[in-house]
């Protein structure tokens, strides 16, 4: 399933469509590894009775970050996102996760079924606090909230506690800027930034060249 792609500001289009969702930086998991994690949400939801259903294949993320404090226009708000993510200094690492369990923090009927990890998730740790440096920077002035990495399978009314998995293991190689469409359940990739052995984000062009990852149209350049 080919995830909806258009000209947007990063691809540095003049012509881009007007923003109608919510706007977030993410990491997503290469397609064998987002297969096998659409797999385990079956799984977990016919193990524990769970009638949820699960995100799209192509859907399945770690969240890094919100678009939110910045005072401006859409366009504005987008164009010093990109900003920040371009300033970043890291490179590619490994996401580890090795627990599933449900959010128990959350209120309502509607429990995130996620995966987290423990030492495994501390290079996200870094990075998240290294991007909203420098969103802070570029002017988005919400605070540093909590933040555990994790990738949500599904919601459910029920709650499962915390358990041991076998690894999830994916290498980071680049972050996404994504507008989510509200009701549509479909991601669009804004920007994209290549994460290499030099520790600064290389921008990757959304307009050509894309090769059909879990639905993520990815183009690694060569540093």
């Amino acid at each position: 399933m080919r995830l909806e792609s258009r000209q947007t500001p990063c691809a540095g289009s003049r012509a881009a469509q007007p923003l109608s969702g919510n706007l977030f930086f993410a990491l997503y998991p290469d397609a064998a590894t987002a297969r096998r994690v659409a797999v385990l949400a079956q799984g977990f939801r016919h193990a524990h009775g769970l009638a949820g259903k699960p995100l799209k294949t192509e859907n399945l993320h770690l969240s890094l970050q919100p678009l939110a404090g910045f005072i401006g226009s859409p366009r504005a708000r987008v164009d010093a996102a990109c900003a920040a993510a371009k300033a970043v200094a890291s490179c590619s690492f490994d996401v580890i996760l090795d627990v599933a369990g449900s959010f128990a923090h959350r209120s309502g009927d509607r429990h995130p079924f996620v995966l987290s990890g423990r030492e495994g998730v501390v290079a996200v740790e870094a990075f998240h606090r290294a991007l909203h440096i420098e969103m802070r920077k570029a002017g988005f002035g919400a605070r540093a909230a909590s933040f555990t990495p994790h990738v949500t399978l599904l919601y459910d009314q029920r709650r499962v506690g915390p358990q041991g998995i076998d690894l999830v293991r994916w290498r980071v190689n680049e972050f996404v800027l994504v507008e989510s469409l509200v009701g549509r359940a479909t991601h669009v990739p804004l920007g994209r930034w290549r994460l290499g052995s030099r520790g600064r984000p290389r921008h990757t062009a959304l307009d050509s060249g894309f090769i059909s990852a879990a639905g993520i149209f990815r183009r690694f350049d060569e540093a």
